[in-house]
């Protein structure tokens, strides 16, 4: 029993996505720290992958900002020194020689900056100002531009910069993408609840796949034998939790979607009922969720289902390997998995309506046209 309660926390960990996912798949790893290279990156580890990308880019922004910013300032101070002034950076043909400090330089008509330290002879007669040798001190034709572009590499930092901008512009595309496909989704999902309304979703399952039977019939008078095991499943799902918002507590689907419910903007809440509503798909997601997890074909259950579940570690391995026990114990993450909430096209769900989603996308277009439902992210 210790053992079976050590491997339900673990699975409720890993349900949270408070850390990489596959730290709990990998049992027999206890160095793992997040998806490694060469794997394909959990949810938890894109998001956090994307906040470090995007600090990064920050980063090389700013620093590209201070470099236009210190040249705009050296520029301004050569410009405010006028043409008596030359800091002889990147002029090859500088007024100013930097002479070897021993040796003795003859100006002729010409203006020497130099450095604070004095020498000796300071005072020019016109015999000197005439062409004879006179000793010049050390001076630096930097003077006014010292340290500017010490340790400095713009060109690596650009390339950086624009590698990084566009990987950004990579993932927008991608959330753009992703954002279109469930906007369809979402904009479909009434017709496919529609599909449903009226029907034995038992019979419905059953004449989806060519069989010529009635389906105007509740699941009650339904002669199918497996119609207790479809009842017994609807009774499973009616004990999900949903998280906040996830849907409407009565009928399951959306409350964005749902006649029971408004949108309103008072207070903290996002919806309120409506005076004399009523769900228009009442008893139609569970109904079809248990139909259809136990009657469609074994590919559209496997996409649309199990493969989902498996590729989040909840159903391991095939379903005839699990002892009565441990089968109880998947169901029943399987069921919290089903209460949480997502984001999808802009609407909050729970998982168990995109399930209902994309089984019936299976059952009614072919297995072909189902997606991969996405790991929820967390509100």
């Amino acid at each position: 029993w210790e053992t079976k309660q050590v491997e339900w926390e673990k699975m409720e960990r890993f349900l949270s996505g408070s850390k990489c996912r596959r730290i709990y798949l990998d049992g027999d790893r206890q160095d793992r720290k997040r998806c490694e290279v060469g794997e394909e990156r959990c949810d938890v580890c894109e998001k956090d992958d994307a906040m470090v990308e995007d600090g990064e880019a920050r980063r090389a922004a700013y620093v590209e900002e201070q470099r236009v910013i210190q040249e705009q300032a050296a520029q301004a101070e050569r410009e405010r020194q006028g043409p008596w002034v030359d800091s002889g950076i990147d002029v090859p043909s500088s007024s100013m020689n930097i002479p070897v400090p021993s040796s003795d330089v003859l100006v002729t008509g010409s203006v020497i900056v130099t450095s604070p330290q004095p020498f000796t002879n300071q005072d020019i007669t016109s015999s000197e100002e005439e062409g004879r040798p006179i000793p010049r001190s050390r001076c630096s034709s930097v003077s006014f531009d010292q340290g500017f572009a010490a340790d400095h590499d713009p060109v690596g930092e650009s390339r950086t910069f624009e590698a990084q901008k566009q990987q950004r512009s990579q993932q927008r595309w991608r959330v753009e993408a992703d954002s279109q496909r469930e906007g369809h989704e979402v904009w479909n999902l009434e017709t496919r609840l529609d599909s449903w309304v009226g029907k034995c979703p038992l019979c419905y399952t059953r004449q989806c796949q060519g069989l010529d039977v009635d389906v105007r019939h509740t699941l009650d008078d339904c002669p199918d034998e497996s119609r207790t095991k479809v009842i017994t499943e609807i009774e499973a799902l009616k004990t999900i939790r949903f998280e906040a918002y996830a849907s409407c507590t009565f009928c399951t689907v959306a409350q964005k979607v749902c006649t029971r419910w408004a949108e309103t903007r008072e207070g903290s809440s996002r919806f309120r009922k409506v005076e004399g509503g009523v769900c228009q798909y009442d008893g139609i997601v569970r109904a079809a969720v248990a139909a259809m997890s136990i009657a469609a074909p074994v590919e559209v259950a496997r996409e649309g289902l199990f493969g989902q579940m498996k590729a989040m570690g909840i159903w391991g391995r095939g379903e005839g390997e699990w002892s009565e026990e441990e089968h109880a114990e998947v169901k029943r993450a399987m069921l919290i998995w089903f209460g949480k909430k997502i984001i999808w096209g802009g609407m909050e769900a729970s998982v168990l309506l995109r399930v209902f989603y994309w089984l019936t996308v299976g059952l009614e277009d072919g297995v072909e046209s189902i997606g991969g439902i996405d790991i929820p992210n967390r509100q």
